[in-house]
């Protein structure tokens, strides 16, 4: 099953390369697309062939999975006045000679607020999360790792429903990603987010913990 919004895109789709810029003016907010060496490609994205009707879909799993984390970790960086947290399709582009991507949740601490426009980050969040689809599966394990990387991200969470798994890499002093390990335990601590794990059993639960129960372990409530 799958929740949907449905839009009309500005169509025909381009079939041009455009910059960074006009790509900005051009994507409304409630478009899902990410730019990519001057051209536009879209995510969660299907078309009828007869109408042009577009939506933009994501599965149910991924919208409770991006809904429970933009909860927990709004909750917990408004307490602390840490940073913000942000979600697609708002922008990220972490440097000039790369893509502007849409991760599903980041999180920017204070010291970095600076990098923040009206329509997107300029240069790295300090934590991106991507939760993984089908259609998604070489784009966040291959082609973003690579990217932010390269770009800074100082965390790299992938949460992936489909192999059951949760991934975490830190940017180490050489600029490389290194894979973090989980505790016997399953939970994964981040270096980034004073006081934030996360525990790898819960995303494979019936159901999520509720945001207060995760807020109280974290020592915030």
């Amino acid at each position: 099953m799958t929740t949907a919004n449905w839009v009309r895109l500005p169509l025909p789709i381009p079939p041009f390369k455009m910059t960074y810029e006009e790509f900005l003016a051009w994507a409304g907010d409630d478009v899902y697309a990410e730019w990519v060496d001057g051209t536009v490609e879209f995510t969660h994205l299907a078309i009828d062939a007869e109408t042009l009707e577009v939506t933009m879909s994501v599965s149910k799993t991924h919208s409770i999975l991006v809904s429970f984390l933009t909860a927990v970790l709004q909750l917990w960086a408004e307490s602390m006045q840490v940073g913000e947290l942000f979600a697609a399709p708002y922008q990220m582009k972490t440097g000039p000679e790369l893509p502007g991507r849409e991760p599903d949740v980041m999180f920017v601490a204070a010291a970095n607020l600076n990098r923040t426009h009206e329509k997107y980050l300029e240069g790295p969040a300090d934590a991106v999360f991507e939760i993984v689809s089908e259609e998604s599966v070489t784009r966040d394990k291959l082609w973003k790792l690579a990217e932010y990387e390269r770009g800074g991200v100082e965390e790299y969470w992938i949460i992936d429903p489909l192999k059951g798994e949760i991934l975490l890499y830190r940017l180490g002093e050489d600029g490389k990603y290194a894979q973090a390990e989980a505790d016997s335990s399953g939970i994964l601590t981040s270096k980034v987010m004073p006081g934030v794990w996360f525990d790898s059993n819960w995303f494979w639960q019936p159901k999520l913990p509720a945001a207060a129960t995760v807020l109280r372990k974290w020592g915030v409530l």
